[in-house]
């Protein structure tokens, strides 16, 4: 028996396997456990993983998996390989990854398949396959796994997992940030303000759609990690000392902490880290300067202060509007990204709305 015929064989197997599974296991976390490790083992994989399209947000984030080697949350789907698959509807396939521009998260993999799981016309998620030779999957490897990934399509469908698992992990987000407006009763209002100054920067620079919707997200979320800082120090009517400044500064490190496992993106993750660095370096946690920093964490370092200016604080009243914005201006190049600050500038030119 050739090669090319064991493969075959080996592949048709999958699929009884998987019509056997589907019919007799009722724990959907197993199947889906099944289905993949009997792929990997027919293709010679090194790991074989299963990545979920939430369409409302737009995004691919990971199921789960005992074959996935790692919770590495989304950190190569918003420019990788599996990202194409979703937005051309194809799959893609690169022999040999070391001339192709892209990263795999699996160690050892040489080649990399992405095969978008599609039925009738609705993307569904993204099959990751990588195998640790160049040229390590054949014509009819691809054949078969699009065959395959069309059946793990139709199980998405009937029993929507998708939905299921980002509803949980949104549900914990809103338990966060009630947990926060408890806290701090201001929470909710800067966030929902820093994240529409933000969308408004963003879109005054003509950013993609993508920054954008990251930067809106990551507005409404960059002081999640203030739920581990004392309350006291959050709503202290005076001026902090040097300690309680220092434990507030842990806020955007613990925000990335918590919101990484919940499949964000990297943009998202990296507004929020980095919305205190400076322009000039003396910001923090990292000390970052100029476009060492994230374009979302300069946005939101000029959109988050904005809004603390126009707002009523614990220890003063709201800057008038002009007010303010010449403060921003004073430290546009310093503190700011001078093209933020011009474009905030531009936007409330042009009619944004400031709340208080």
């Amino acid at each position: 028996m050739s090669d090319i015929d064991e493969r075959c064989d080996a592949y048709k197997t999958v699929l009884a396997r998987l019509s056997a599974t589907v019919a007799e296991e009722e724990d959907l976390e197993k199947l889906l456990d099944n289905i993949l490790d009997h792929i990997k083992d027919a293709a010679g994989a090194v790991a074989c993983e299963l990545l979920l399209y939430h369409g409302e947000m737009n995004i691919l984030y990971p199921h789960k998996s005992e074959t996935t080697p790692e919770a590495w949350g989304l950190m190569d789907t918003k420019r990788g390989l599996a990202n194409k698959a979703m937005e051309e509807l194809k799959t893609q396939y690169i022999a040999d990854i070391r001339e192709s521009g892209y990263q795999s998260s699996f160690p050892g993999a040489r080649g990399l398949l992405s095969v978008p799981l599609i039925v009738g016309g609705r993307m569904y998620g993204v099959l990751n396959i990588g195998v640790p030779k160049i040229n390590g999957l054949t014509n009819t490897d691809i054949f078969w796994i699009d065959i395959i990934a069309t059946y793990i399509g139709g199980l998405l469908v009937v029993v929507h997992l998708k939905e299921r698992v980002f509803d949980l992990h949104r549900q914990l987000i809103d338990s966060m940030s009630t947990c926060m407006g408890e806290v701090d009763p201001s929470y909710a209002g800067h966030a929902n303000r820093v994240s529409a100054y933000a969308v408004a920067i963003a879109t005054t620079m003509n950013l993609p759609p993508g920054v954008v919707a990251d930067v809106e997200r990551s507005g409404f979320l960059h002081d999640i990690g203030k739920i581990g800082v004392d309350s006291f120090i959050l709503t202290k009517p005076a001026k902090l000392t040097d300690v309680e400044f220092d434990e507030v500064k842990k806020h955007t490190i613990l925000g990335r902490f918590l919101l990484k496992p919940l499949g964000f993106l990297p943009g998202v993750l990296e507004g929020i880290v980095t919305h205190h660095e400076r322009w000039d370096g003396e910001g923090y946690p990292k000390g970052l300067k100029a476009d060492e920093i994230p374009v979302e964490g300069r946005i939101l370092a000029v959109a988050e202060a904005f809004d603390v200016m126009t707002s009523d604080q614990p220890y003063r009243e709201a800057l008038p509007l002009e007010n303010a914005v010449n403060e921003i201006k004073q430290e546009s190049g310093k503190q700011f990204d001078p093209d933020v600050v011009t474009a905030l500038c531009s936007a409330i030119d042009e009619g944004l709305e400031v709340d208080k």
